[in-house]
Formats: structure tokens, sequence, C-alpha cells
């Protein structure tokens, strides 16, 4: 449970980095329904920049000035 409450604040924190926003329930439910609850430090990374990747190729970060 720890691990998915630290996952959900990363996943936080790239939203507010990429988009300046936090991300809405269903939007951070999506993205957590994705972590591999592994404790590999190479798969967790892999799981971020999945993460973060969608979001950098958002209309939203484009537009975002």
């Amino acid at each position: 449970m720890k691990e998915h409450a630290n996952a959900a604040a990363i996943v936080r924190a790239l939203y507010i980095r990429i988009l300046s926003r936090e991300p809405g329930p269903s939007e951070s439910q999506a993205m957590l329904d994705f972590d591999p609850k592994s404790p590999n430090q190479r798969t967790q990374r892999k799981f971020y920049s999945g993460v973060a990747w969608p979001l950098v190729n958002s209309n939203e970060f484009v537009f975002n000035r």
C-alpha cells in the first residue's frame, strides 16, 4: 500500500510539473492502474516515463504557455 501511495504522489508531481495542474481522480486512477507495483527500480522508471510521455505529448501540454 505504501508503494501505491508513493506512486500516486509521483503521478501527481508529474502532472503538476508537466501540465501545471493536479490530475483529476479518473486521470490519476487511470495512470495508477498501470503501476507494476514492483520494487525493481528499472521497472519503476519505465512506469514513470510511461506516465510522463503521454502528458508531454498531450494537446494540453502543447498549448500550455
